[in-house]
């Protein structure tokens, strides 16, 4: 089975879209998943204090903190941005024309997970897996079988079933995902048709901070923002496996890398 390996969380800063709720959703992933935060950020107009805070908020949780510096919204900051191997960071409180541009080029590309974070910051604490009628290739429920794995969760596995028949089928293919890697996991089904309903009452009943879903259909993007509202929505690609890199107990360090680009040629044209 292919796969791809996460390597780093990214996150999009701009005076009139960055901000410190959706930066400590953004350290929250990358503090769990150990992997290093990258950050571009437009310095026009400035945004140097807010820079600085974030190095000191993520040397306290011994998060790495690499930074691409561009004065303008050009192609090659939306590049750096959307890297491949990364999991990028949204947020509601963004600004309204950048964010679904983003959105829609990062789910293009087959090695971005996408998270979607609602105004409010919650701990990642209790993680529901939606498994829709599109959403039962081996590939998804692997890549979030080893997401919870890596935040040390026990996951709320929710089925959205046509039938009970369907459901216990699922179910039973599901547990063996999750038993092969030797994991826990409550398993819950639902059988209705209106999936957005079903999924908030059970984020409500089981007080979940997170859901996890797949990018597998048309509907994932409207389902994507109901969610969001009251829980941040980690989107996966169907696709491809996804790979965590293998942890090593000392591994953490504060390492800050700063790329400036000072490139703004004509060819460098400002996104706007």
């Amino acid at each position: 089975m292919q796969a791809w390996t996460l390597e780093h969380v990214s996150f999009w800063l701009e005076a009139k879209s960055g901000n410190d709720i959706a930066f400590s959703h953004a350290l929250e992933w990358a503090f769990r998943l150990e992997l290093p935060l990258r950050i571009t950020a437009i310095t026009n107009p400035p945004v140097t204090e807010k820079i600085r805070n974030w190095n000191e908020a993520a040397a306290l949780r011994g998060v790495g903190i690499e930074m691409h510096l561009t004065m303008a919204r050009t192609q090659g900051a939306v590049d750096q941005f959307l890297r491949a191997n990364g999991l990028c960071v949204f947020s509601e409180a963004s600004d309204a024309y950048l964010t679904p541009h983003l959105m829609r080029r990062s789910a293009q590309i087959q090695s971005i997970c996408q998270l979607l974070c609602p105004r409010v910051f919650s701990p990642i604490d209790r993680v529901l897996v939606v498994c829709r009628d599109a959403d039962w290739r081996a590939q998804y429920l692997e890549s979030a079988a080893r997401i919870c794995q890596s935040l040390n969760t026990t996951p709320i596995v929710l089925i959205l079933a046509g039938s009970e028949c369907d459901a216990k089928l699922k179910q039973e293919f599901a547990e063996g995902i999750f038993h092969s890697r030797q994991m826990l996991a409550d398993i819950d089904f639902v059988i209705d048709r209106d999936p957005v309903l079903a999924v908030n009452r059970i984020v409500s009943w089981r007080r979940c901070t997170h859901v996890i879903m797949s990018r597998s259909s048309r509907e994932s993007d409207s389902f994507q923002r109901d969610l969001s509202a009251t829980v941040s929505v980690l989107t996966l690609p169907d696709v491809l496996s996804l790979e965590l890199p293998r942890r090593i107990a000392s591994s953490r360090k504060t390492v800050s890398r700063i790329h400036v680009d000072e490139t703004q040629s004509s060819a460098a044209r400002e996104i706007t």
